[in-house]
């Protein structure tokens, strides 16, 4: 997901300026299309985070976990710090590459890193929700569990879900005018509330959901 984020970056940017040879303006026109940003951070960022099966993977031995003198809480922050800042530091390079490839304003350049931001903190803690309700603990292969298991399909789901939202709003703003400015910052915004809702779920909830899963 990082990875594809930033090759269609430069894709993108590649594109432009090959079209600006023959036609300057285009350059200009394209930070209209920054309005399926959003819809591309989706699909990139929530399609597989790595907190989607990192309960999963630790298999039969959470048991050791339990027993160790830390909270099932830390546990869970430390997992989604670190899909978070895997995928921020793709969400920085993504916006840098189109930004400054193609000469946008601050503004610009602002809007789609908090737009990469705001969906790289719903995937990270979606994808630890999706697998504290939907653990796979006994498996004999990883790939059972990366590839295979509900939380990891579920999380697919709603990457299709939302990117297939955004990029459908997008069209329909573009469609009427509406500010492309204004959409990518309800955008961020919308991602950020489903970050928190999820976050706040796992915080109050997420360890006994997970001890009720595995005990049962």
């Amino acid at each position: 997901g990082a990875i594809i984020s930033i090759v269609v970056a430069i894709g993108f940017v590649v594109i432009i300026r090959g079209l600006a040879e023959e036609a300057p303006e285009v350059v200009a026109a394209s930070a209209t299309f920054t309005a399926f940003a959003p819809a591309i951070f989706a699909f990139s960022y929530v399609l597989a985070p790595s907190t989607s099966c990192s309960i999963s993977l630790e298999g039969n031995s959470f048991w050791v976990i339990r027993t160790m003198p830390i909270r099932l809480k830390t546990l869970f922050n430390a997992k989604m710090l670190f899909c978070f800042i895997i995928y921020a530091i793709s969400a920085v390079v993504s916006s840098l590459v189109i930004g400054i490839g193609l000469s946008y304003e601050i503004a610009d350049i602002l809007l789609l890193l908090l737009n990469g931001l705001s969906v790289t903190a719903f995937a990270s803690a979606e994808g630890l929700l999706v697998n504290i309700l939907l653990p796979k603990m006994n498996w004999d292969n990883e790939n059972q569990v990366a590839k295979q298991s509900a939380s990891v399909f579920v999380t697919m789901i709603a990457a299709f879900v939302l990117a297939g939202l955004y990029a459908f709003v997008a069209a329909k703003i573009l469609q009427a005018g509406f500010s492309v400015r204004i959409f990518l910052l309800i955008a961020a915004a919308f991602a950020l509330i489903l970050a928190i809702v999820c976050y706040m779920i796992i915080e109050e909830k997420g360890e006994k959901l997970l001890l009720k899963k595995i005990d049962t």
